[in-house]
């Protein structure tokens, strides 16, 4: 009887390490597998320096999933629902995560945090952080009276200075940019994590309109918020906090399927500001010009033949939502949320129900140890 053949040998430490890098973040449960094969692969996996070079390798943090306010009836269209937050990776488990309290709705993500508010009121937000369900107790009150209109956006504290790769920064300091209108004045709070309070207001001459509820898009050091009338964009820049109304090119209004034209904005993948709008069937993606002058027509994605659009449904369908480095679109068409990837225009239904608008959530997620055993961590 021949002897059973010798076990295969092993791989070298630096080829596992080769392979597991390669694993696809969007997939944070591979990661989690691939540590569990064997306690090689399990030290290798859950090491710091490995998980720091998994993040520099991809340079892109993955979208884990996003919030909407799920439920929400066509004759309620202008009043959100329960937030529910909607994984896409292998991450989350089912059901969907529901925000920390029911009566909190979402403001803004980026870097790794949500921004909530309960709905009642505005002024004592919460940063949750849904990848660990670690929750900042309610921030100082907003010493702010009477507004008319007022969004805010969430970011890393060294968004400013340009220091931080955004990688691994969910735990770091943070700063929260609220800006609004009143009778008198367009103004803006910054609240900074470091200081725990807000700063003293800014203001600027009033711009004849109210800030939209739609979420902001970051380009280098400026946030870019919309007017309610869709039609200019207020430039936040982040190191003078100085406030600029910038218009938008004067032929978007008109032929899209909406009852009310959508604009939404978005950084595009070469650093300039950018926004989309629907004409129809046609997804209209526009850029700043390269002198930073005017506005451009970059790409027109043709969507008549992947996403169902009705006239009957016309005032239901609008852009809800995109996701900052991962470059997805989300359109809400009727009883459905559709993604749009703008890099492949490939299309994917990715929930099902009426809903107002969509908030991306990014982050790397990557299997760390603690004590004996082995956990999810997100960074």
């Amino acid at each position: 009887m021949l002897p059973p053949p010798p076990p295969p040998p092993e791989l070298m430490e630096e080829l596992v390490e080769e392979v597991l890098l390669r694993l696809p973040p969007s997939d944070p449960a591979s990661l989690v597998r691939a540590a569990l094969v064997c306690r090689l692969w399990c030290r290798l996996a859950t090491g710091a320096a490995f998980r720091r070079r998994f993040r520099e390798f991809h340079s892109t943090p993955p979208m884990l999933g996003f919030i909407c306010d799920g439920g929400v009836a066509h004759e309620d269209i202008e009043h959100r629902g329960e937030g529910v937050f909607i994984p896409t990776t292998s991450f989350f488990r089912s059901p969907p995560l529901r925000l920390p309290s029911p009566g909190w709705r979402w403001w803004d993500s980026r870097h790794g945090r949500v921004l909530l508010h309960d709905f009642s009121r505005f002024d004592s937000p919460c940063v949750w952080k849904p990848i660990t369900g670690s929750l900042e107790a309610p921030l100082p009150k907003i010493p702010l009276h009477d507004p008319d209109s007022w969004t805010a956006a969430v970011l890393c504290a060294a968004t400013t200075s340009g220091t931080c790769d955004h990688l691994d920064c969910h735990d770091d300091p943070f700063v929260v940019v609220l800006v609004g209108t009143d009778e008198l004045h367009m103004f803006s709070y910054v609240y900074s994590s470091e200081y725990h309070k807000w700063s003293e207001s800014t203001t600027a001459k009033h711009p004849g309109d109210c800030i939209s509820s739609s979420r902001s898009a970051l380009v280098g050091s400026a946030l870019y918020f919309l007017f309610y009338e869709n039609d200019r964009i207020l430039k936040y820049d982040l190191k003078t906090r100085e406030m600029t109304p910038m218009e938008l090119i004067p032929c978007y209004v008109g032929t899209n399927l909406t009852s009310k034209p959508f604009v939404e904005l978005m950084s595009m993948e070469d650093g300039r500001l950018g926004f989309a709008r629907l004409e129809e069937s046609r997804l209209c993606l526009w850029s700043r010009d390269f002198k930073d002058l005017g506005w451009m027509l970059s790409r027109v994605i043709e969507l008549d033949n992947r996403i169902p659009f009705n006239a009957s449904l016309a005032k239901y369908t609008y852009l809800a939502g995109f996701a900052e480095g991962v470059s997805t679109m989300f359109v809400s068409v009727g009883d459905g949320v559709f993604a749009i990837d703008l890099k492949s225009s490939k299309v994917m239904k990715v929930y099902e129900g009426p809903i107002t608008c969509v908030v991306p959530y990014m982050s790397f997620c990557t299997p760390a140890l603690r004590e004996a055993s082995t956990y999810v961590r997100g960074f």
